[in-house]
């Protein structure tokens, strides 16, 4: 199972008590999220995850450029 952990990151403290055999998709609505303290709280608590930047795109039509690159230049989701 996979789980989107936006909201567990707002709790910290609960990290360790998921379960270890589901992974965290570590992601946020732009380009200062996930943050790395998140990324580090899984891996001490033995939690599999996987960085998913937002990009940014709803409501419109041709997606967001400038966020996009943001992204792929942050390197808090370069881990």
């Amino acid at each position: 199972m996979m789980f989107w952990a936006d909201i567990i990151n707002e709790y910290p403290e609960l990290v360790p008590e998921i379960p270890k055999d589901i992974v965290a998709l570590n992601w946020g609505y732009y380009n200062d999220l996930p943050k790395e303290d998140s990324c580090i709280a899984f891996e001490k608590s033995g939690v599999p995850y996987c960085v998913c930047p937002g990009s940014a795109v709803w409501n419109t039509m041709v997606g967001n450029t400038t966020q996009m690159l943001e992204n792929i230049n942050n390197k808090n989701t370069a881990m």
